[in-house]
């Protein structure tokens, strides 16, 4: 037999902004509700964003999960996602998300080993036992980001995470 274990992407899609991060954050729908965690935005319905369907829901998944884990460790606060996105002439300027979790490390920023494979600040507690998080997702959400023709940067901040998706 012969399997073909990759094919071609199709062409990128102009496809509604709004309708991918909510299908993205429906994954998350029951944890964001016991953590009491709201999504702020100013997606509206008629704007389009080329891409593949695909890498938004690797973007915005690994962000909102990051953001989810982070959260859940700071208690008594209001928990909130904040997508903004900045227009001009029908085209997508630029994509804020930023969250009110305990932020990151401007060092971490700074030499933006986050980004790299297998690097994690995350501690997990798997069946008694202490780990480190795959160090993965923001990998996988800046490689999604290059496939699209953006760039997914983290940005300092004083309140909560924050990362920027721009045009190359």
């Amino acid at each position: 037999m012969n399997f073909k274990t990759s094919g071609r992407r199709g062409k990128k899609e102009k496809l509604p902004l709004l309708k991918l991060i909510k299908n993205d954050c429906l994954i998350f729908e029951s944890e964001m509700s016991d953590v009491e965690l709201k999504i702020e935005s100013n997606v509206n319905a008629e704007i389009f964003f080329e891409c593949w369907e695909q890498d938004i829901y690797s973007i915005f998944t690994n962000l909102v999960e990051n953001s989810l884990y982070w959260m859940r460790q700071k208690q008594g606060m209001k928990k909130i996602i904040s997508i903004y996105v900045s227009i001009s002439d029908e085209d997508v300027d630029f994509i804020e998300y930023r969250d009110t979790g305990p932020g990151i490390d401007s060092k971490l920023i700074k030499s933006e080993i986050i980004f790299e494979p297998g690097y994690s600040t995350k501690e997990t507690n798997r069946d008694g036992q202490k780990s480190k998080g795959t160090g993965l997702g923001l990998c996988i959400a800046g490689e999604a980001a290059l496939r699209c023709g953006w760039v997914l940067e983290a940005k300092e901040s004083n309140s909560g995470a924050y990362f920027k998706l721009r045009t190359k």
